[in-house]
């Protein structure tokens, strides 16, 4: 069994080069028990924008008692990312880029060298990523749909799936495990009807 590791995490917007990462989750899952990380990252040049304040629930006060700076969470996040075979989440490509620019700011070469090449793609890499969000672009286009960019967000695919909203859709810890769910389901779906979707692995 591969070890999984689900990854979502929230940014102050989508520009690597400035942009920052404001909470991370994770979810490890192997043959022991699922692993559980999330952490609320402290910066005190951050202005949360108040669309994503109030979207996601994040302040611009600072929760001094749980929130550290993003060079102590890349330090704990590691354990998890060498442990994992295969990385997914949701646009995880945009995820990767983002924290690999936060672990080149902060100059943590284990990280970096555990997700660029050789060590991290198809070429001998250790590990690699997978994306639920091509996966549910494949599984629509199975369907004979011509799926939008909007039909694979994952709220909508989870909804679509499952006729039900992702608990605390806005919560990052929450997004992890429904991308969890939808790839159980999507994987499950594609051994049954023999299929192999484009997307099965992506990387860098």
């Amino acid at each position: 069994m591969r070890n999984l590791l689900f990854l979502d995490i929230e940014t102050s917007g989508l520009n690597t080069g400035k942009d920052r990462i404001v909470q991370l989750s994770t979810r490890l899952v192997s043959l022991t028990e699922p692993q559980d990380y999330n952490q609320l990252i402290r910066s005190r040049k951050l202005v949360v924008p108040a669309v994503n304040a109030s979207i996601y629930g994040v302040i611009n006060q600072a929760a001094v008692t749980k929130e550290i700076a993003i060079a102590q969470a890349i330090i704990e996040l590691t354990p998890y990312i060498r442990q994992a075979d295969i990385i997914v989440g949701h646009n995880i490509a945009q995820t990767i880029a983002i924290l690999l620019a936060a672990a080149r700011r902060n100059n943590h070469q284990a990280i970096i060298k555990m997700l660029t090449h050789p060590h991290f793609g198809f070429d001998l890499g250790n590990r690699a990523a997978i994306c639920t969000q091509q996966l549910a672009g494949d599984y629509l286009r199975f369907l004979g749909q011509s799926p939008s960019s909007s039909d694979t967000e994952l709220a909508v695919i989870y909804h679509r799936i499952f006729g039900e909203d992702i608990p605390h859709n806005h919560d990052i810890p929450a997004r992890a495990l429904a991308s969890q769910r939808v790839y159980d389901f999507l994987s499950t779906f594609k051994q049954k009807h023999e299929n192999e979707f484009l997307a099965d692995i992506v990387f860098f």
